[in-house]
Formats: structure tokens, C-alpha cells, sequence
């Protein structure tokens, strides 16, 4: 799970952070 996490957090982040910064932090 944490491989997939910190990869998919990577791809999630860089959206999130346009909408939300806070969702990247969850997703770390």
C-alpha cells in the first residue's frame, strides 16, 4: 500500500493541489 500511495499520491497530489493542497497531505 505504501508504494501505491506514494505513487498514486504523486499523480493525485499534482491535481489536488489545484483544487486542494490538503487533499495531497491526506494521500501521503
Amino acid at each position: 500500500m505504501s508504494d501505491w500511495g506514494t505513487i498514486g499520491s504523486k499523480f493525485d497530489c499534482a491535481s489536488a493541489e489545484l483544487a486542494q493542497a490538503s487533499s495531497c497531505r491526506i494521500l501521503s
